[in-house]
């Protein structure tokens, strides 16, 4: 991989896992999966740590990945709330 002189690799999403992504992240590669247009597999795929992903759709796995991200942070923050309300 060292050899290849690029900055990233472009895997069909069904062969992406977490291996994967610890090799490239090794050899400082980017990963964006390809054709991803099912939106658990973006979430994912996102979780997993990619860089980037190819999907037909765009709009939509924006807005359902934002959805997914916001849920977290909200949830996050009322954690942080009842923590310092312990305090």
């Amino acid at each position: 991989i060292s050899n290849l002189q690029c900055d990233g690799i472009h895997p069909k999403h069904t062969i992406v896992n977490r291996k994967l992504i610890q090799e490239a992240e090794y050899y400082q590669l980017d990963v964006r999966a390809w054709t991803v247009d099912n939106l658990r597999k973006a979430w994912k795929l996102t979780k997993l740590g990619i860089d980037g992903l190819i999907t037909n759709d765009p709009k939509r796995t924006i807005f359902y990945l934002k959805g997914k991200l916001q849920k977290i942070q909200e949830k996050r923050r009322y954690r942080q709330k009842k923590v310092n309300s312990l305090i």
